[in-house]
């Protein structure tokens, strides 16, 4: 398409006024690097490493090429593969924009973000390897698409993926799994990355080097995924500590720091002392401050389509926690903890109900 820009791009794909920003933001980008389409094999292989089904995988890297063929759509996807992959590892970079295309455009259409992801693994791999981070750590960053593509495919009967806030990040070379843990490696009370409450500075910093603002540190995030094992926990929380110790930050961090509602000392009235949960909480000395979240903790915990935020899910002893405490005219809040990533593992790993 000659002279192809926001205009010609909005008129050929169907995209109204909404749009216009996103495409103008692209535009500004100015001449973005030529993207080489995967082969479909190499597609398929790496959508099976990613943990899609083979016949799924080379269902969709069948389905690929089409997307060059439609030169708008390849405009979108190599400006988009540009905005992701040009910021690497820089927390303040501005939120990825993620918008999802108007239905009409159909599978190819669908494919759009999933392809953009999927050929940013080479580049995100890379980047992690000059910085020393273990293949293992990296593959289970961005092994989560995988996990997308078929929750995607199972929830709406056609190939596509969704785009979380928090999994872009994963592909800007900020998150980082390790474990059963996520990771954000950051200087201690400076930047995006936390901690949301922390106000009383001067006891921490009475702990000494590592615990003073701009310290390296590790901000702690919880994927859903999974239970919250405390012998899986302290293994990542042990390993996280060696990983990030020469990668990224000047110094081995000693305080990683969580801010999230599983924090909130409300949720041991309900559960068990010996929960996982509970135990998770335990490893954390919380600071002042809270924020009310009982809609965020509602949509986290809800297990399907259509739930009403009044009507949470009780399926589990956690959900059930959650809707009793709210059906009683209380509040869920969101606290900020920290903990000492110095502790001896048999701290870490096998704190006592």
């Amino acid at each position: 398409m000659p002279g192809l820009g926001p205009q010609e791009v909005a008129r050929h794909l169907g995209l109204g006024d909404a749009f216009g920003p996103w495409l103008k933001h692209l535009q500004g980008l100015g001449d973005v690097p030529s993207l080489s389409l995967l082969d479909p094999r190499a597609a398929t292989a790496l959508l099976s490493r990613l943990g899609v089904a083979a016949g799924d995988a080379a269902e969709i890297g069948a389905l690929l090429p089409a997307l060059k063929q439609d030169a708008a759509l390849w405009w979108l996807v190599e400006r988009c593969h540009y905005a992701l992959t040009r910021d690497l590892g820089d927390e303040d970079a501005s939120p990825f924009q993620s918008p999802q295309l108007p239905e009409h455009r159909g599978a190819v259409g669908k494919l759009f973000w999933l392809y953009v992801f999927l050929a940013a693994i080479e580049d995100v791999g890379r980047w992690h390897a000059s910085r020393g981070i273990p293949d293992d750590v990296s593959w289970a960053t961005l092994s989560p698409l995988g996990g997308h593509i078929s929750q995607y495919r199972r929830e709406h009967g056609r190939w596509g993926v969704e785009v979380p806030f928090f999994f872009t990040l994963a592909f800007r070379g900020v998150l980082f799994q390790v474990g059963r843990l996520g990771y954000i490696p950051y200087r201690l009370c400076t930047g995006a990355a936390g901690p949301l409450f922390w106000y009383d500075l001067a006891a921490v910093e009475a702990l000494g080097p590592g615990f003073r603002p701009g310290d390296p540190a590790l901000s702690i995030h919880v994927p859903a995924e999974a239970p919250l094992d405390a012998v899986e926990c302290g293994a990542s929380l042990r390993r996280a500590g060696e990983v990030f110790a020469s990668h990224f930050l000047p110094s081995t961090p000693m305080v990683g720091t969580c801010t999230s509602w599983l924090l909130d000392p409300q949720l041991a009235e309900y559960l068990p002392a010996g929960s996982n949960l509970v135990r998770f909480q335990r490893r954390f000395e919380l600071v002042p401050g809270l924020r009310i979240d009982n809609e965020s903790i509602v949509s986290f915990l809800r297990s399907g389509p259509g739930v009403a935020p009044e009507q949470p899910p009780r399926e589990t002893a956690l959900q059930r926690a959650v809707a009793s405490h709210l059906a009683a005219g209380k509040d869920w809040h969101l606290r900020t903890g920290w903990l000492d990533l110095r502790m001896t593992p048999d701290l870490l790993s096998e704190l006592s109900p």
